[in-house]
């Protein structure tokens, strides 16, 4: 059982948000730069929120950050030249290339080639969130269990994995349950772990 004092925390039924995405994009302005997004697969929605990205000149050694934004789709003035895009999510990380010409702001559509997941712990099946639950995420190779993708409490943003199969643990007090998971290219999933479990009250 989940040993807890004192009267419990007032119960949220499990409920996840649907993947946020940004509006349309802005009109595209004259002038030289890079108009960003970051999506779950070439021809996904773009994500938005839980983006960093940091922009590197490539023209001069070493290379040098000039600029960094958590906006979802940024819209960035630059001076033609190379630049190396990095952008960082839950779960991954990426990098791209990116020239920027002379004339209107290049659009660059970042695929991430992955799947996107929202975690929730509930005690059982239709119960209330365990709001202090944590996860681990192992994704399994050919041999069994293999690397740890996550373990943390629940991300607020999307975690985004590679596509495969996952190991997903959730943990809350002494109850513990592991389910599995398969991540599918350019797909967001919601994952509740039902715990099968009960809080012990003491008076």
């Amino acid at each position: 059982p989940l040993a807890r004092s004192g009267p419990a925390s007032a119960s949220r039924r499990a409920t996840q948000p649907p993947l946020k995405t940004p509006g349309p994009r802005r009109a595209i302005p004259p002038t030289p730069g890079l108009m960003l997004s970051a999506v779950l697969a070439a021809d996904g929605p773009a994500l938005g929120s839980g983006i960093i990205w940091k922009i590197y000149g490539l023209d001069g050694a070493p290379p040098r950050l000039v600029h960094r934004t958590t906006r979802s789709r940024p819209s960035i003035a630059l001076p033609p030249g190379r630049y190396n895009v990095h952008l960082q999510v839950t779960g991954m990380t990426k990098q791209v290339e990116i020239e920027v010409k002379d004339g209107p702001r290049t659009v660059a559509d970042i695929p991430l080639d992955s799947a996107a997941l929202t975690l929730a712990a509930v005690l059982n099946e239709g119960a209330a969130l365990v709001e202090d639950a944590s996860f681990t995420v192992r994704r399994r190779d050919a041999t069994g269990t293999a690397g740890l993708a996550w373990t943390e409490l629940a991300p607020r943003s999307p975690l985004v994995l590679a596509p495969g199969t996952y190991d997903v643990t959730a943990s809350g007090g002494r109850a513990e349950k592991t389910v599995e998971f398969e991540a599918v290219h350019g797909k967001l999933a919601n994952l509740t772990v039902a715990l099968q479990a009960g809080y012990l009250h003491v008076e």
